[in-house]
């Protein structure tokens, strides 16, 4: 039961810890998106970021995924 608790608190630390990297990068990325945006108005380059933006969410959430996983095999 202790070990539960532990992975719990571990997996609250670190889905904490996840989302503020998430915000982190989003901000990051749209700042990048402006910038080129008001620079050149090539396509491709946007296009690469707003997939590097979906990428990035899919990557937290299957790092939530996985936890979560983890937290009910033990």
């Amino acid at each position: 039961m202790d070990n539960k608790i532990g992975l719990a608190l571990i997996n609250n630390n670190f889905m904490n810890f996840l989302f503020i990297v998430q915000l982190v990068d989003f901000f990051l990325l749209l700042a990048v998106f402006y910038i080129e945006t008001k620079l050149n108005k090539d396509l491709e380059v946007l296009m690469y970021l707003l997939l590097a933006m979906i990428i990035s969410i899919f990557i937290i959430l299957f790092g939530s995924l996985v936890y979560r996983f983890m937290l009910s095999i033990t």
